[in-house]
């Protein structure tokens, strides 16, 4: 069970962001999202 982790803004969040939580999925089993 692999995590990952990821920073950004997201600020608004759109289709670009959800792509790359979409793609760090297809590698790991549940990807965690700092807002900063």
């Amino acid at each position: 069970m692999a995590r990952a982790f990821v920073v950004g803004r997201f600020q608004p969040f759109h289709n670009g962001h959800l792509e790359v939580v979409r793609s760090i999925l297809k590698e790991n089993s549940s990807v965690i999202i700092g807002i900063g």
